[in-house]
């Protein structure tokens, strides 16, 4: 990137950071859409699930469902903590940092969070 550039993308960001830090006038507030509780349908969505209680015989139980994602992958992890001593839950935070921020033998955390599914 050359300096002009980097100076350019230095200018649209302050240009951007005025833009977000000015308030809208009264006029443009009026235009912009508003939901109301009457808007939002009082019956949840029901997605189909699956529980398998012993994934892979591994003891692990896994609960699945699709949903249209555009080939993405979207997962959550639970951690059972039920047998952590009490006086160890303090620890808890710098354990989600690890499991956050920890990358593999073979990438760094920020490679494999954006590891592609083929």
């Amino acid at each position: 990137m050359s300096d002009e550039e980097y100076q350019a993308v230095l200018d649209e960001g302050v240009n951007l950071k005025k833009l977000q830090d000015t308030d809208e006038t009264p006029e443009v507030i009026a235009t912009m859409p508003a939901l109301s509780i009457s808007d939002i349908d009082p019956v949840p969505i029901e997605y189909p699930i699956h529980v398998e209680r012993n994934a892979f015989k591994s003891g692990v139980k896994v609960i699945s469902h699709e949903v249209t994602s555009s080939g993405i992958a979207y997962i959550d992890l639970g951690l059972d903590i039920s047998m952590i001593a009490y006086e160890d839950i303090i620890l808890l935070p710098s354990l989600i940092t690890l499991l956050n921020e920890a990358g593999t033998s073979d990438m760094s955390d920020a490679e494999w969070r954006y590891v592609p599914i083929t």
